[in-house]
């Protein structure tokens, strides 16, 4: 496996990039903006501290040297891994070791993000900008499926308004106390719904990335994410009439 490299990017709309910002260990709520010289599309925040990840220099360039059979394949996978588990880490620790002091919480990040690149490695993959975010959808999702009774919570991404998405029938501040939507009655809610649901729900409301960035990160379209958050809000509206996970009817 190879190991976890310096930087990572990854094309977005209209052929620009996106890149992990340079205070991966800062605080969510203390992040500055990333500078507007940069070509960026997205960001994918998180905590580089706790996976020892020093996001500064780029990556080389790709080798290219002509490969055939299995060792082309190898040499696929390899670039993919290679490009994607910095970013993978950091979306997945967003929840499960948001503070980076939880080596268990990195541990089962690892897990997830082995899991989800090993599941893509399975298919046709490279290292171009479907795969590696065929990897972030693989580690929303996964993730997601992980936050069953988590004690966890966080505020929705910058720009999302419960209350909008909830609709009449929501209670935003019965649901998100204090403007933190609980992990656990999040993954319930979603635990039937479709994998873009799961994704852009994690993404979104869980892991705190804004809408924009999530359409890049992700690579859904911006319309089809704010209907996939509008059908996420149906699902927890619906949810605030049952109760809590782990509670007793």
């Amino acid at each position: 496996m190879a190991e976890a490299r310096d930087s990572i990017e990854v094309s977005g709309a209209g052929g620009q990039a996106f890149m992990p910002p340079a205070d991966f260990d800062a605080p969510l709520a203390a992040r500055p903006d990333m500078p507007t010289a940069a070509p960026i599309d997205g960001v994918l925040a998180g905590d580089g501290a706790q996976h020892d990840i020093d996001l500064v220099a780029p990556l080389p360039p790709a080798d290219a040297s002509p490969l055939r059979g299995t060792d082309k394949r190898r040499a696929a996978v390899d670039a993919m891994v290679e490009r994607c588990l910095d970013p993978a880490m950091g979306l997945a620790c967003r929840t499960l070791a948001p503070a980076g002091t939880d080596p268990e919480g990195r541990e089962e990040a690892r897990k997830l993000v082995m899991r989800a690149l090993a599941d893509c490695a399975r298919k046709r993959i490279s290292d171009d900008d479907e795969s590696a975010r065929a990897v972030m959808r693989r580690v929303a999702e996964f993730t997601m499926d992980a936050l069953v009774a988590h004690p966890g919570s966080a505020s929705p991404a910058e720009g999302v308004d419960l209350e909008s998405i909830l609709g009449p029938d929501g209670d935003p501040e019965a649901l998100a106390p204090m403007g933190l939507v609980p992990h656990a009655v999040l993954q319930d809610s979603l635990a039937a719904s479709r994998a873009t649901d799961r994704q852009v729900g994690y993404a979104v409301l869980a892991a705190s990335v804004t809408t924009e960035d999530a359409s890049s990160l992700l690579g859904i379209d911006p319309d089809e994410l704010q209907s996939s958050l509008s059908r996420i809000g149906r699902r927890l509206a619906e949810s605030q009439g049952r109760p809590s996970p782990g509670q007793v009817a």
